[in-house]
């Protein structure tokens, strides 16, 4: 539990309400993609019919199938150069959006430090803490967050997920109207991959917003280091949240060392001040193992799935689960250990 005589208290309730404010800028970014997918559906959808009524039309006329192909490949040829561009179209438009959300991250961060920092010194009675905060710059912070400038590799990557799924749907399309499906089935078998599209581009637009949150805080952190030393990770504490982001949640880190959280996480960091957080010290809160101790079945079962019984019978604890992974987009990220890594499975008899 919190310890009450300490300042940690008040600036965790401070976190969770910083980490509200990120999921509502999260949320209004999704919301506007969302929208923005569904009017390419619908138009998308409309031409899919209208090409595969077409189609069948002529094969009911008496068309032989090599007739009507040859018209369909060309009809087909000019409505996956209409879906690039709308999906062009479409992918600057979330590049837009995410760099927007991705500077309003920045400037949360400045005013979710000052707010930690104040909590502190009232706290602790020492108005010092304030008066000496170094400032620093947003467009610094803006110039070194920004990830998303043409030619990096999320916007490369943002850039080749419409060629991705047009020709997903080009297939689809055209397996749909090989086996003579109807208008409303070669829609359904098209909109699959319109879909992946959707969420891969959703994923990359939250994971940059709350990682140039993540990066500038940590800025912050390094320009205060005669205030701040380090770190401790914060995890959500719900049935969705990640076993491995779970079994970090108290620990302590350097301010040198940036928190690095996976595509789609939620976790944040409490500023460990200097002279009050002791790094060896258990976190003045309870921690992500503590806190799943003392959860229902349910929720363990949400939360650790298939290794729910280990845990409950003691084979295992929290933070066995808790490993890593690296890509050369995402970097070195927190990732869940599967049960057969931490209780290999032993070796068959002879």
């Amino acid at each position: 539990m919190t310890d009450q005589g300490s300042p940690y208290g008040a600036i965790y309730e401070a976190v969770e309400r910083h980490r509200a404010e990120l999921l509502r800028l999260e949320h209004g970014a999704t919301a506007d993609t969302l929208k923005a997918y569904g009017k390419v559906w619908a138009r998308l959808r409309r031409r899919v019919e209208t090409l595969a009524k077409q189609h069948r039309a002529a094969i009911d006329a008496g068309e032989s199938p090599d007739q009507a192909w040859v018209a369909d490949y060309q009809r087909v040829s000019e409505l996956m150069a209409q879906v690039e561009g709308d999906l062009r179209r479409l992918h600057d438009r979330v590049y837009q959006r995410t760099v927007s959300a991705e500077s309003r991250a920045i400037e949360m961060g400045e005013r979710h430090f000052q707010d930690v920092l104040a909590i502190s010194g009232d706290a602790y009675g020492d108005p010092a803490i304030m008066a000496s905060y170094n400032r620093v710059p947003l467009e610094a912070m803006r110039d070194l967050v920004g990830t998303l400038r043409p030619g990096t590799p999320l916007r490369v990557l943002l850039d080749g997920l419409g060629t991705v799924a047009s020709q997903q749907i080009r297939d689809e399309l055209m397996a749909g109207l090989a086996v003579g499906e109807g208008p409303r089935a070669v829609a359904r078998r098209i909109r699959g991959a319109l879909g992946g599209d959707m969420s891969r581009a959703l994923r990359i637009s939250r994971t940059e917003m709350l990682r140039a949150y993540r990066t500038a805080t940590n800025e912050r952190y390094r320009a205060n280091e005669h205030l701040v030393n380090g770190w401790r990770w914060v995890s959500s504490k719900d049935s969705r949240v990640c076993p491995a982001c779970l079994a970090l949640d108290g620990t302590w880190h350097p301010a040198s060392e940036v928190q690095q959280d996976h595509p789609n996480g939620r976790c944040q960091a409490i500023p460990s001040l200097r002279g009050r957080d002791n790094p060896d010290d258990p976190a003045p809160w309870e921690t992500g193992a503590q806190w799943l101790e003392k959860q229902s079945p349910e929720t363990q079962q949400q939360v650790l799935g298939g290794a729910v019984e280990a845990y409950r019978q003691g084979q295992i604890t929290l933070s066995d689960l808790q490993g890593t992974a690296t890509s050369p987009l995402w970097g070195t990220v927190p990732r869940r250990r599967a049960l057969s890594e931490v209780i290999p499975k032993s070796e068959p008899s002879a």
